[in-house]
């Protein structure tokens, strides 16, 4: 690009040279043609400077970057007080390594009476370390790390029977379910209402793997949340790092 001059402005009548003398005349007539080449030099010189050549700059959109969130280790706290309702049993089933899996809970609905009054405004994180429902969550590790060892899955396998275990819940929208655009779930609640969204089962998954003694982290996505657990980098598939560690 050829940089464009600041015009240039010329007063011919000075107060300056307002002499009459003819000797000045002369020197102001000099003066005169000194400036008008000193302003052609100017003018040709800005002319002949080409700026650098500029490569052309290509603005690519980055893919998101996911938001990784490790659980903390729960916090030991007084559980709430609530009075027992209508109970009734439910029997999640699922398949898992060519065999079916099940589980046979026990609800109560004075205890997700008290879930539901609770406040949804904190972080995610927190639904998964949340020490009410603590028993179940042990019970439910317990139980699927018992049935695996029994039907000789390895310890790397144990994981996966249990993230089996909560894909297997039906999708339910937030919308349609609780009228909400977002209503994340503590794993009670999506226990007791037999499915959740991507946030519910990752708060759910996160809760059991972690009582396991695996270290998780929720991703959080675009319009998406999943599961990352703590993995060596010997094992293959996708992974996010995170503060030095990988999840895969």
């Amino acid at each position: 690009m050829v940089p464009t001059a600041s015009p240039l402005y010329y007063k011919e009548e000075s107060t300056l040279w307002s002499y009459k003398d003819d000797s000045m005349s002369k020197y102001r007539c000099e003066v005169t043609i000194i400036l008008l080449i000193l302003i052609s030099l100017a003018v040709a010189f800005s002319g002949c400077i080409d700026s650098p050549t500029q490569k052309p700059t290509i603005t690519q959109t980055p893919a998101p970057t996911p938001i990784l969130t490790p659980i903390p280790t729960p916090i030991q706290t007084s559980k709430p007080t609530y009075e027992l309702g209508k109970t009734f049993q439910r029997k999640f089933t699922w398949n898992y390594g060519g065999y079916e899996w099940y589980l046979t809970m026990n609800f109560d609905e004075g205890i997700y009476n008290v879930y539901k009054s609770r406040t949804r405004s904190r972080d995610y994180d927190l639904f998964v370390s949340d020490p009410y429902d603590d028993e179940l969550i042990k019970s439910i590790a317990d139980t699927l790390k018992k049935v695996g060892k029994d039907n000789g899955l390895t310890d790397l396998q144990i994981p996966y029977l249990a993230i089996s275990f909560v894909q297997a819940l039906p999708y339910t929208s937030d919308k349609v379910t609780t009228g909400f655009d977002e209503y994340p779930r503590f794993p009670y609640e999506t226990l007791y209402d037999g499915g959740g969204d991507c946030e519910d089962t990752s708060i759910l998954a996160s809760a059991i793997l972690q009582e396991m003694g695996y270290g998780v982290a929720l991703i959080e996505l675009p319009s998406h949340m999943a599961v990352g657990v703590k993995c060596s980098s010997d094992i293959p598939g996708y992974s996010y790092d995170f503060n030095g560690q990988r999840y895969c």
